[in-house]
């Protein structure tokens, strides 16, 4: 299994932030179901990044990760309504299938599923963000693609210089800048 590979490869934090939450009400906001691996991966690793930083992995369980997905859906779907090369439509399309980001890297460029079929068959689209950049696909879960991308195994652009070192295969929680909403309401009421 891809999951177990990556978390050979990037071992995950022993207490993840966020890795437990209501996907039911992810996907109703989304507009779709998540593929079983994804919410594998979130219940390992919660919310962070992977690869000292390069690859923020969105963490649909929080708002910040529904707005990472929104911002970047967002910027693609006025590059693909601009006339930029961008030959697929960002989620959700009524008209079929569609982009659904799931992440983004520290240069910008997006990282996706096609949601053709059933979630667990969705193959990881990276798009660029440059013009001349087209789509990528990967027919491959998020995990693999994850594990792939640990050990260097795609080319340029996705994988630039000289790739993901030894050292930089690491997962870095996401700081938290307050805690969350009920520990605040709480200590609220006691005051």
């Amino acid at each position: 299994m891809a999951l177990r590979d990556l978390i050979r490869l990037v071992p995950p934090p022993d207490q993840p932030f966020d890795s437990v939450g209501n996907w039911h009400a992810a996907e109703f906001l989304i507009e779709s179901e998540f593929p079983p691996d994804f919410k594998e991966l979130i219940g390992n690793y919660g919310s962070g990044n992977f690869f000292h930083r390069h690859l923020t992995v969105f963490n649909p369980l929080t708002i910040e990760g529904l707005a990472g997905i929104k911002e970047v859906s967002d910027i693609h779907r006025g590059h693909f309504v601009h006339g930029w090369t961008l030959q697929l439509s960002v989620h959700p399309n009524r008209g079929g299938p569609g982009i659904l980001f799931w992440g983004r890297d520290k240069h910008g460029r997006g990282y996706g599923w096609l949601t053709l079929g059933k979630p667990e068959r969705w193959p990881v689209v990276y798009v660029g963000h440059d013009a001349g950049e087209l789509p990528v696909l990967f027919r491959m879960t998020v995990t693999k693609f994850l594990a792939g991308f640990a050990v260097n195994e795609f080319p340029e652009p996705i994988m630039e210089g000289d790739g993901i070192a030894e050292h930089t295969r690491v997962f870095t929680p996401m700081e938290r800048k307050a805690p969350p909403a009920p520990d605040r309401i709480r200590k609220k009421r006691k005051g």
